[in-house]
């Protein structure tokens, strides 16, 4: 399947679209729009599942948000999964380093648009691809800074959260990159996840957004 012919899919079926990337090589989108019908029925979907930020800056415990209890207010979103779901199963997943959340309100349903200033990753169910790798990663580097830090999850959310999406992205790039200098016999899929780390920095680097110097993310926490 095409890469247009998956975004028709995308979005006539699963009732999703995702938003266009910060540029050509990204691993992930700049957004996406996820449609929740008042009754859903097939494969559209019903509920949105994701840790929101409150009003004073604490990461919320994990949000189910469905047509009826969307939010009307823009909500900041914290990193980690969103996961969406239908009426019987789950219809995709996705990572994010951090965002907003705006709802819409239309006659018998809801659209309901994630933002973010770093990539949004959408993950494949039982597949090995570049963005699963990356939000694996990712993962793992914020469960080192805390297990290192002692902190429970909600204390490194909060932090995060209050750097800003891009921010943590990047000292997760320098994290990753810093890693795989001595990262030895690595599969092609790693290797292919180096590359990715490179063009990425490269990018940042041209477009100025790349810390002089870069903070890996063990340092950005530590930044009181």
């Amino acid at each position: 399947m095409s890469e247009s012919d998956y975004d028709l899919h995308r979005l006539e079926v699963l009732r999703y679209e995702v938003l266009p990337r910060l540029n050509a090589g990204s691993p992930g989108y700049t957004g996406v729009r996820l449609i929740l019908p008042e009754q859903a029925s097939g494969h559209q979907l019903q509920t949105v599942i994701l840790t929101v930020v409150d009003w004073q800056g604490q990461p919320c415990a994990i949000c189910r948000i469905h047509a009826e209890t969307a939010p009307t207010e823009t909500q900041r979103l914290a990193p980690g999964h969103i996961y969406v779901r239908g009426r019987k199963e789950q219809e995709g997943a996705f990572y994010v380093f951090g965002g907003t959340l705006d709802t819409a309100r239309l006659p018998g349903e809801v659209i309901i648009t994630i933002h973010s200033d770093a990539p949004v990753l959408e993950l494949a169910p039982r597949q090995e691809t570049l963005a699963n790798l990356l939000a694996a990663e990712a993962e793992g580097l914020l469960g080192q800074v805390e297990a290192a830090r002692g902190w429970r999850r909600e204390q490194l959310l909060e932090r995060l959260a209050a750097a800003g999406a891009r921010t943590v992205y990047l000292a997760a790039l320098q994290s990753l990159l810093a890693r795989y200098e001595t990262a030895k016999a690595l599969s092609p899929l790693h290797a292919g996840l180096i590359a990715l780390l490179h063009s990425e920095k490269q990018w940042y680097l041209q477009s100025g957004q790349w810390g002089t110097p870069q903070p890996d993310l063990e340092e950005l926490v530590a930044t009181p």
